[in-house]
């Protein structure tokens, strides 16, 4: 059998430079056997330059994805411009600010504990759970911010407008890692709602979602007088064993 021999022979191609750093390539030429004379221009670059072009476009392409997703995050959120202004950096210090920086430093989905805050109005409740959850959100963990009130009005649409059927509500909630339900015992209870407030929670327990509520001890007060709240109530406690009071004056006007 005939040896296949490839002949090669180089030089160095001043009219072909990287576009980088403007060293010129060099050009093999290779005589492959049986090619009639036909050779193959193949250009060598002599540096690294379109690796780390590349390694550094793949780097931004990735920065740019993560900033997309997180953004994306943020709009699930439901959180007003208001709330998504809260950092840990921005909130005035109080008792529970180290607590709350080193859950959401320590935060597991679905293993961690939920949180019950309970204080007055202008307290920091909120706006500690806003920060919490900012702080989830940025480093890529899906929350949900909402009052109770206007997530039993959204249930009681989309169950109005299909027939009763909100399972499809149910399954979007449990896609979150952590859900806020904020200013429980304002909402009103009509039969329908109290139905949708415990299939929501109900959800929320069974499938593990870590969630947090705040509430006015008064309006909480209300809310466990009604015996028709009792169970929603019931596993609200167990799914949020966590309780942090917050006392003093209003904050509201400070920060």
């Amino acid at each position: 059998m005939e040896n296949l021999n490839f002949n090669l022979s180089t030089k160095t191609s001043e009219d072909r430079k990287c576009p980088y750093c403007k060293k010129p390539y060099t050009i093999v030429k290779i005589k492959l056997p049986f090619a009639e004379e036909k050779f193959i221009m193949v250009p060598q670059a002599q540096c690294d330059c379109e690796d780390k072009e590349r390694i550094k476009k793949e780097a931004e392409m990735h920065k740019k994805a993560i900033q997309e997703k997180v953004k994306k995050i943020f709009d699930n959120s439901l959180m007003s411009p208001f709330f998504k202004e809260k950092t840990f950096e921005k909130l005035i210090p109080n008792e529970h600010l180290d607590f709350c920086k080193k859950y959401a430093s320590e935060f597991k989905p679905g293993v961690s504990k939920g949180l019950q805050f309970i204080g007055e109005i202008g307290t920091g409740k909120t706006t500690s759970l806003a920060a919490i959850c900012n702080d989830l959100m940025s480093r890529g963990y899906t929350c949900l911010f909402v009052t109770l009130s206007e997530l039993l009005a959204k249930f009681a649409k989309h169950s109005f407008d299909n027939c009763g059927d909100v399972s499809g509500l149910l399954k979007w909630l449990t896609k979150f890692d952590f859900i806020v339900l904020d200013d429980i015992g304002r909402e009103s209870h009509t039969d329908r709602k109290v139905e949708l407030a415990f299939l929501i929670v109900d959800t929320l327990m069974n499938s593990k979602v870590t969630t947090a509520i705040t509430a006015n001890p008064e309006m909480l007060g209300k809310l466990k007088s009604k015996d028709e709240m009792s169970a929603t109530l019931d596993r609200l406690r167990e799914m949020c064993p966590i309780s942090l009071e917050f006392n003093g004056e209003s904050l509201r006007g400070k920060s």
